[in-house]
């Protein structure tokens, strides 16, 4: 295996990793309590499906990224 075939299971094992170790130290009734708040809840949807992505797409417009990567 060469240093390109290892690198994408590296990031996908931290990754899992790393989203399970915040899981584990967070509480249940916290969780439970964010979710109450749909200011929040709102908030975060909004961040997450229209504003991240729209940020994305204008970010790609603007720096012109050539086509071969």
């Amino acid at each position: 295996m060469t240093s390109q075939d290892i690198i994408p299971i590296v990031a996908f094992i931290y990754c899992v990793t790393n989203l399970a170790s915040m899981g584990l130290e967070l509480n249940l009734n916290e969780a439970m309590k964010s979710l109450r708040s749909y200011r929040l809840v709102t908030l975060t949807l909004v961040w997450s499906w229209i504003i991240g992505p729209a940020g994305a797409y204008l970010i790609t417009k603007i720096l012109s990224l050539s086509e071969v990567l």
